[in-house]
């Protein structure tokens, strides 16, 4: 302060300085309610993601992502492939499903690639095996 041209600080000073700021801290929680209020009104709400709400456990016990979906499926077919999988559930009737046929899906397009290499007449596979 002294560099500044001031004087040193008198206690009077520095009680009108703290009087000030307790009008700031009242005025800055105010205004920051004011804006949760007003954020909590806006017409585009956010909501937690549904895997967190309906599987709170799940989402602390595994890493599986999870997805709520609501899908239109044959009742009896549903009941169908909750037979014949041996599943207990619906969901897991519909995931092992799923899985198969991500799975014939893949294998379709390994017998795809059959006929697509060139194979040399000539190759010994045997002679390969030999120990030296």
């Amino acid at each position: 302060m002294a560099a500044a041209g001031g004087g040193e600080m008198t206690d009077a000073f520095r009680a009108v300085g703290l009087h000030d700021a307790m009008y700031v801290i009242p005025v800055a929680l105010l205004a920051t309610a004011v804006f949760v209020f007003l954020a909590s009104r806006s017409s585009q709400t956010w909501r937690p993601p549904a895997t967190k709400r309906t599987l709170g456990l799940c989402g602390s016990l595994c890493d599986d992502p999870h997805m709520a979906t609501n899908l239109m499926i044959d009742p009896e077919l549903l009941e169908r492939a909750v037979a014949v999988s041996g599943e207990k559930t619906k969901t897991a009737a519909v995931t092992k499903a799923l899985e198969e046929f991500v799975a014939r899906r893949e294998q379709k397009r390994i017998v795809e690639l059959f006929g697509a290499l060139e194979w040399s007449r000539g190759y010994d596979y045997k002679a390969e095996r030999g120990r030296d």
